[in-house]
């Protein structure tokens, strides 16, 4: 891979801000890597700020301004400075902030959780159909009747939860909504930015009403680190100096997928989308691994051995759904046999095909979204008045952005990575 390969697509960009839809296994920064995203973004603005500057010189009899007057970078050698990170292996949306200001502006925004992420992943093994069982709780929330082994102690933090009870139910009805319509009519989106007011939030969600109630997965288990890892680069449950780690997590399709080496082979996988309301190093990776579904691909945690889940979430579905969810499906592949009968709740998942075999870890940031605005701010007095609130929102002497509708929010995604992947039938 080399830097000016198109493996690195462009989502959004002006003189203080590049969005760059990341490839997998490429690391942030570091020496010791050819390819990083510090190098490349680099690499690029210095072509840009040429190019830019090659068109002020041709049009500076037209009365534009040159790259000095209009604050645009004249060398390509403003440093870079990450918003955000991703990890090597996951690819996705990833701002790269080339000044102070900006880089403020939207880190303030992480700090303070007001961001909005969405992340596509493809699991390994197939996760039962969500209970729909005492749905009309007093907490308007259920026991995900998650029965794991005894000594086990995850099944009191996993729970099915309804999308109305949720503070981000919006962004999530619009993930599931683009989602779904990618899958049910295998549509090609191209990467997209957009700004809007909440005015305009609101029309986009006209077809995902209140009365556009699902149900999501809510893991609620602390990430910390892993002592058992030499290196100190595992996270793990309850690991040391663990902290707060909530995901939920919306089933989009269960299937197959093929084996990458053994042609008569297909894996049983799952494919949901991810919404974290922290941001723990590796916790979508850890969460998914204790569920006993981990992330296809993923190396790092495949050596560490995952809980298998032995009494599945139950379900309540019509008599013609039981009959063909009965019905016992096996195949052969791996170390061992893959076993599926959702009826009696039992499901056995094949534990021994090994990471490496795949050509990626399964996991994309698919979806990115601020309460602010990302356009350049020329007036001196507005970047103060920024600074100042973000100051006084941090001291706690003023309220962050209202999540439910701001006067303004920036969206970027990318198109699904996954969308061919999986079949419905082996």
């Amino acid at each position: 891979m080399s830097l000016d390969c198109h493996s690195f697509r462009v989502i959004y960009e002006n003189e203080d801000l590049v969005v760059v839809n990341k490839p997998h296994d490429v690391p942030m920064d570091g020496d010791e890597h050819p390819v990083t995203v510090e190098r490349w973004a680099l690499s690029h603005r210095a072509n840009t700020s040429s190019d830019n500057n090659n068109n002020n010189n041709n049009n500076k009899n037209n009365g534009n301004l040159s790259s000095k007057e209009s604050g645009a970078p004249t060398d390509g050698k403003k440093k870079v400075k990450f918003v955000h990170q991703l990890d090597y292996a996951t690819s996705g949306v990833l701002c790269v902030a080339f000044s102070r200001e900006m880089a403020a502006r939207l880190s303030h925004c992480f700090e303070m959780r007001t961001t909005q992420k969405a992340y596509l992943a493809i699991l390994r093994g197939i996760i039962p159909p969500l209970s729909k069982e005492n749905c009309n709780s007093e907490k308007n929330s259920i026991s995900a009747g998650v029965q794991m082994h005894r000594e086990l102690p995850y099944s009191n933090a996993v729970r099915v939860v309804r999308v109305d009870e949720l503070p981000n139910a919006d962004f999530i009805r619009r993930c599931v909504n683009d989602a779904n319509d990618n899958n049910n009519k295998e549509k090609k989106k191209k990467d997209i930015h957009n700004t809007h007011s909440s005015e305009k939030n609101r029309n986009d969600d006209i077809s995902l009403s209140s009365s556009s109630s699902f149900h999501l997965l809510a893991i609620d288990l602390p990430v910390g680190y892993d002592d058992s890892d030499p290196g100190g680069f595992r996270m793990a449950v309850n690991g040391r100096d663990a902290r707060e780690s909530l995901t939920y997590m919306y089933i989009l399709q269960r299937g197959y997928i093929q084996h990458p080496t053994e042609k008569c082979t297909v894996v049983p996988v799952t494919k949901v989308i991810l919404i974290p309301r922290t941001g723990r190093r590796h916790q979508l990776r850890v969460h998914c691994h204790a569920l006993g579904f981990p992330i296809l691909g993923d190396v790092t945690y495949d050596a560490v051995s995952s809980p298998q889940i032995v009494e599945m979430i139950r379900t309540t579905t019509t008599t013609k759904e039981k009959e063909k969810e009965k019905e016992e499906e096996v195949i052969e592949g791996g170390n061992a046999a893959v076993v599926r009968e959702y009826g009696s709740e039992i499901m056995e998942s094949n534990v021994g095909i090994n990471a490496n075999t795949w050509e990626r870890m399964m996991l994309h940031a698919w979806r990115l979204s601020f309460p602010v605005s990302v356009e350049l701010l020329r007036c001196g007095i507005e970047r103060y008045m920024q600074k100042r609130k973000r100051r006084r929102v941090r001291l706690g002497l003023e309220a962050a952005e209202d999540k439910e509708g701001p006067a303004e929010w920036t969206h970027f995604k990318t198109e699904d990575p996954f969308k061919d992947y999986i079949s419905e039938s082996p």
